[in-house]
């Protein structure tokens, strides 16, 4: 009782936060199945309602060609997630997963002017950092969680 008193009680810890819930979506499985992208991805979100969303940069998408990139596949998903976040009591936050070594099969998405490549190994990063620059809508800063690179383009001089 004197413990009490004298406040030698430890108060209990606060309960965890619960787990964040996502998923990850690549375009590409609508594209394949001849289905909008933005409209799958808008009734995912709709249906679930998720913390989090992983979306994929895909180099043969965003650089078709040497010296030109192109964004809209990336900012057209978005901007989806950014409509979902204005109508949703609690916004979805974005993880981008940019690089060569990507998800969904096959696993490498290099452009076919960047030539053959062999599997990088787990871990393995090229020599030089890349930038990605993302334009197209202001609500994406309030939504992007990261950025994830998994596997850096070849360094290519000539």
């Amino acid at each position: 009782m004197c413990a009490l008193l004298l406040g030698g009680e430890a108060p209990s810890a606060p309960p965890p936060p619960a787990p964040l819930v996502g998923f990850s979506y690549s375009p590409i499985i609508s594209t394949y199945l001849n289905r909008d992208p933005g409209a799958d991805l808008a009734t995912l979100l709709t249906r679930t309602n998720p913390d989090l969303v992983r979306l994929p940069v895909y180099w043969d998408l965003t650089q078709p060609s040497p010296g030109l990139l192109d964004f809209t596949v990336t900012d057209q998903l978005l901007e989806v997630v950014a409509d979902h976040n204005r109508a949703s009591p609690r916004p979805t936050r974005v993880i981008l997963t940019v690089g060569a070594r990507n998800f969904l099969f096959p696993e490498l998405h290099a452009p076919a002017w960047a030539g053959p490549r062999q599997q990088p190994e787990l871990g393995q990063l090229g020599p030089h950092a890349s930038t990605v620059a993302l334009g197209g809508c202001n609500d994406v800063a309030a939504s992007l969680e990261g950025v994830i690179v998994v596997d850096e383009a070849p360094n290519r001089r000539g």
